[in-house]
């Protein structure tokens, strides 16, 4: 056996086919689902941190190539330490998010049908006065592209999104039911 560090993380080891022999082996009958090869596997890698100071550092890759004479090289290649698998989120869940309407029947058509298709996704829900119109905020427990904001666009604009759409909104619009507003217009007009 020929032990080759490669680099830090990378070892090449060659085996003779008479190497193969004594251990029951050969290039053809390697698969790792059999007990031998594994065993040779581990042994290997064993040896390796002793004769040239091999250390993978985590998970390993291990390729097989054959080599001259019924022999094969086996390369080891260290992976390191898996990084913890982070996920990006568009838009934070229950994130307000606010509805224009101009006419007050589109408000309750689409608060009547919101509230009988996705009231168990609605966090909060609030109503606004501002001029001649009124602004809808809807805190969705479901992402952006949801059941719940999707039939709202069905009755009017977004014209905000996040706490300080909703902030604004506390400053410069009149407020008429701060909770649960869907729940209440459905519930006089539904």
């Amino acid at each position: 056996m020929e032990y080759q560090q490669l680099g830090p993380r990378r070892l090449r080891v060659a085996l003779t086919r008479e190497e193969l022999e004594e251990l029951g082996l050969s290039y053809d009958a390697l698969d790792y689902r059999d007990l031998r090869t594994r065993s040779l596997l581990l042994t290997l890698l064993e040896t390796a941190r002793g004769a040239v100071e091999f250390e993978a550092g985590g998970r390993i890759l291990v390729e097989v190539a054959p080599a001259g004479e019924g022999g094969c090289e086996i390369c080891f290649s260290g992976l390191g330490r898996r990084r913890p698998q982070r996920w990006k989120v568009r838009r934070h869940v229950a994130a307000p998010v606010v509805y224009a309407f101009d006419d007050v029947d589109a408000l309750i058509e689409g608060s009547v049908k919101l509230f009988r298709r996705c009231s168990h996704r609605i966090l909060r829900s609030a109503l606004y006065r501002m001029g001649r119109g009124w602004r809808l905020v809807v805190h969705p427990l479901d992402e952006a592209g949801g059941v719940t904001l999707s039939l709202l666009d069905e009755f009017a604009p977004r014209c905000g999104e996040g706490e300080l759409a909703e902030a604004w909104l506390g400053e410069h619009a009149e407020q008429v039911l701060d909770d649960k507003a869907v729940d209440l217009i459905c519930a006089y007009f539904g």
